[in-house]
């Protein structure tokens, strides 16, 4: 592993999959006034955890790693931030959110179906990755590993994949409820934004009140997402938004509310140069369509005016939540399992990317 980060031109060595997590005996602050407090790690992939107390009552954990290089030849950094009302909460979530983007770029071997990884990365979709469809692997579909492990670089040298519906838990049915709840999110949000694109085309609206409106925007598979939007013509930051998917409004409300507090403390600490200050570059872990609402005033106006007369559909009748189109893998290495902790990713079989994706293998290796 890599001693230090990697710098251009450096030549980087592969890194471990094992992660440290050990945070030693010193604690960050309890989250109020505008303190921070560096910590040092002495291995693993994430050597710093810094604590800012940005938001009063609410501190921000931010996981800085270093550069190893991946099982595609790419390098891998697992930079993440999380908000939580104390410190210690904050680096855990922080950690957790490092440690599944650092396991997600190094991929089990024997995972793999053909076609096996050659030089440039085999030809073709392959190679592809068993993943399951139902809560107890009730069905079984395979996906190419470029969707499924990120980053994957194809024989083209195009980068497929995201960190979009990769979790890390203390239990495997948790992680991937997680990940699950991170796809519908995102896919139950597309009418939203699709609908702040209209409200832009039709010009000008009358400004609204400032502060912050809550609501449920949609109910999608069973779930209820929810929308937490301050709005601030003074500016900046102009929009803050934040997003949460839970079985019930009230709990997807609190999810908003707090990922909101989340985005406002990434978007002050990059307003003081911590990520290269606004408008360069986007804090990890933070929607680009978010991103933008906090220094584009014409589209937090639009956003302002959107969900001041949004209204949500109605909820579903039926039975408990059902994700017949999604599937999910186990890419937990064998050090996090030893911990105990599990990380899953979760995938659409259909939707972005889909072209990619087939329900049954092409000859899979036996």
């Amino acid at each position: 592993m890599a001693e230090e980060p990697h710098h251009p031109g450096q030549t980087l060595t592969h890194g471990s999959t094992v992660f440290e997590p050990a945070l030693g005996d010193e604690h960050p602050p309890s989250g109020t006034g505008s303190s921070s407090l560096a910590q040092t790690l002495a291995s693993g992939p994430v050597r710093r955890l810094v604590c800012h107390s940005v938001v009063p009552g609410w501190v921000t954990c931010v996981a800085e790693g270093v550069e190893v290089m991946g099982s595609a030849d790419r390098p891998l950094r697992p930079d993440a931030a999380a908000t939580a009302p104390s410190a210690d909460e904050a680096c855990q979530q922080a950690l957790r959110q490092a440690m599944a983007r650092h396991a997600a770029g190094f991929w089990d071997a024997e995972a793999l179906t053909k076609h096996p990884p050659q030089p440039p990365h085999g030809t073709g979709p392959g190679p592809w990755v068993r993943m399951w469809v139902g809560d107890a692997q009730q069905r079984e579909v395979w996906m190419p590993a470029a969707r499924v492990y990120a980053p994957f670089r194809l024989a083209n040298g195009r980068v497929v994949g995201d960190l979009l519906g990769l979790a890390c838990a203390d239990a495997l049915a948790t992680a991937r409820s997680a990940a699950q709840h991170q796809q519908i999110q995102r896919r139950a949000l597309l009418p939203l934004w699709q609908a702040l694109a209209r409200q832009q085309r039709a010009g000008s609206a009358p400004q609204p009140a400032e502060g912050v409106r809550d609501l449920i925007v949609c109910h999608a598979h069973g779930l209820s997402l929810a929308i937490s939007f301050q709005w601030s013509p003074s500016g900046p930051l102009f929009g803050v938004a934040g997003v949460g998917c839970a079985v019930d409004d009230e709990q997807a409300l609190a999810l908003a509310r707090s990922d909101r507090v989340h985005t406002e403390a990434l978007l002050r600490l990059q307003q003081t140069g911590e990520w290269g200050g606004s408008p360069q570059g986007c804090p990890p872990g933070l929607d680009e369509q978010v991103h933008r609402l906090a220094w584009r005033q014409d589209e937090a106006l639009a956003m302002a005016a959107l969900v001041g007369r949004w209204r949500a559909r109605a909820r579903p009748t039926g039975g408990a939540a059902q994700r017949p189109t999604l599937a999910w893998a186990d890419l937990t290495p064998t050090a996090l399992r030893a911990a105990g902790l599990w990380v899953v990713r979760a995938l659409w079989l259909d939707g972005e990317g889909s072209g990619l994706s087939r329900p049954t293998p092409p000859s899979p290796l036996r």
